[in-house]
């Protein structure tokens, strides 16, 4: 009986003292020692056995930091209604035991995955800035026309901040802007704005037209003097005395007329 005891009691040591588990993809482990020294070297993927030790995973895959509902200020000092931003970062799988260190308190727990996510606190507090920041440089009425420049300008600031705290740790993968609101009123602007963009769009277009109709009426005014100055220079005094010739002499055929013919009036044979 009291060897079963024991053996009991042994059982329950080792597995208080022996603890084993498994490192998916895309997770590293960081070891911490029964006296609290935290090793520095990342477990890798695989099962593994911890001899009076612990070991927590964290998350190396692509982790996405929401914000919402802020309500920036833009350039023009007017604050937007509503701003969602989505930013994605992931960590450098031999830098997890060094930040678990370093950012005792920074490490987000995701229950849904049973992993850690590493520095997450100290990536959001820097997002939470970039978005502040980036957004004060877009001025208000054209800030929703300016998204792909916004999202650009907030993944550059997030990365040099990142990299100023922790070299050739994080890398910002991608920044989604979700929805740009701006307040009522300015919407109202941005309306009177386009309005009025409409409206001289449509004017140059008139004036255009415009143009274009007295361009085509000189090139045919031009082409009738052209034609007319042609005819013209093709008239000789000869030929237009034999068209006169001509005219008289089928009045004086007519009959019913007495024609008196100009004494220098050349005889019609002899204009040929």
């Amino acid at each position: 009986m009291k060897l079963i005891k024991s053996i009991a009691i042994l059982i329950a040591l080792s597995t208080t003292l022996i603890g084993c588990g498994r490192i998916e993809t895309g997770e590293v482990g960081v070891r911490t020692e029964v006296n609290k020294k935290v090793e520095t070297e990342e477990v890798p993927q695989g099962f593994y056995v911890a001899f009076l030790s612990s070991v927590d995973q964290f998350s190396i895959k692509e982790i996405p930091i929401e914000l919402n509902d802020l309500t920036p200020k833009a350039k023009d000092n007017l604050s937007l209604r509503d701003f969602d931003v989505t930013v994605y970062y992931s960590t450098a799988s031999n830098k997890v035991a060094e930040l678990y260190i370093k950012y005792q308190n920074q490490h987000e727990w995701n229950a849904e995955g049973g992993v850690y996510l590493p520095a997450y606190r100290l990536v959001y507090g820097l997002v939470r800035g970039a978005a502040y920041d980036s957004i004060a440089q877009f001025d208000s009425l054209t800030i929703h026309t300016k998204r792909n420049d916004l999202e650009d300008k907030i993944k550059t600031r997030v990365q040099a901040d990142l990299d100023q705290a922790e070299p050739e740790t994080f890398k910002v993968t991608r920044v989604v802007i979700r929805q740009v609101l701006t307040d009522p009123s300015i919407e109202e602007s941005i309306q009177k704005a386009v309005q009025v963009e409409k409206a001289i769009e449509a004017k140059n277009k008139e004036v255009d037209l415009a143009k274009a109709e007295a361009a085509r009426k000189r090139e045919e005014a031009q082409g009738t003097a052209d034609y007319n100055r042609k005819i013209a220079e093709s008239l000789s005094d000869k030929l237009l005395q034999y068209k006169q010739l001509e005219v008289q002499e089928k009045f004086a055929g007519a009959g019913t007329h007495t024609v008196i013919m100009p004494s220098n009036t050349p005889a019609l044979i002899n204009l040929k």
